[in-house]
């Protein structure tokens, strides 16, 4: 539907990948079914800068310094420069972004919390240096 008749390329990035949770990937923190053995785990949520990374899993740091290597090297492309990029991708690696755009502390990390599904996000690329313009945006009720 996006592409309609047009031929653009599609790529994939394993550094805008959602955050990953190692032992506790697949399991629910949802109040209803709540099932990770660490209490604790919830400062993901409410107090980023004392969770706990379960063995196997990623910091908040690990994701913020893939995504920012990601969007650099994006930025240092010619053939990109006054093109528009469609990045699409899950919740915590698109706030890693903007956060590192923003040069937030990790307890800032969520800002006004998780976009909606298919919220758009607009940031400019001006010599290199990213801002945001429009956060959030939803096309659908």
């Amino acid at each position: 539907i996006i592409m309609d008749k047009r031929d653009s390329p599609f790529y994939e990035d394993s550094r805008i990948q959602e955050m990953g949770f190692g032992i506790y990937e697949g399991l629910c923190v949802e109040k209803e079914h709540y099932n990770v053995p660490d209490p604790a785990f919830l400062n993901f949520f409410y107090r980023p800068s004392e969770y706990k990374v379960p063995e196997g899993g990623e910091s908040f740091q690990d994701v913020m310094d893939r995504t920012d290597s990601f969007l650099k090297e994006l930025y240092a492309k010619e053939e990109y420069r006054d093109q528009t990029i469609l990045i699409a991708t899950h919740g915590c690696a698109l706030k890693a972004m903007l956060a590192g755009i923003r040069r937030l502390p990790i307890d800032e990390f969520w800002g006004q919390g998780v976009h909606k599904y298919c919220a758009v996000t607009v940031v400019d690329v001006t010599d290199g240096q990213a801002s945001v313009v429009e956060e959030g945006t939803i096309f659908y009720e």
